[in-house]
């Protein structure tokens, strides 16, 4: 698709994530069942979540399989980091992930 097409999905579709909030079970579907190359998509959707909050539990759990189902990058865990208890419990010590430093220990 089109760059200023997906632009102009993503900005019109704010007002509507955020009225239907980060709870909503058709909405939490559809970001667990997202196709390859809508990532940029699914992640404005989870930025768009945590803007204003805390991520819930419900969604740093979607969040932590979804990288480990789909290879997703680091990126994905920015909204969420803050409310995970330890970065090594999807990021094992062989992690093949884009963008985690060397220089993180897993241990």
């Amino acid at each position: 698709m089109d760059i200023t097409v997906q632009e102009a999905i993503q900005s019109l579709i704010t007002a509507l994530i955020k009225s239907l909030g980060p709870n909503n079970g058709k909405l939490l579907t559809l970001l667990r069942q997202f196709p390859r190359g809508a990532e940029s998509l699914a992640l404005r959707v989870l930025t768009i979540f945590t803007e204003n909050g805390r991520a819930s539990a419900t969604l740093v759990a979607l969040v932590k399989a979804l990288i480990n189902e789909k290879d997703l990058d680091a990126r994905f865990l920015i909204p969420i980091i803050a409310e995970m208890d330890r970065v090594c419990y999807i990021c094992p010590r062989d992690s093949s992930m884009v963008g985690i430093p060397d220089w993180i220990s897993f241990t």
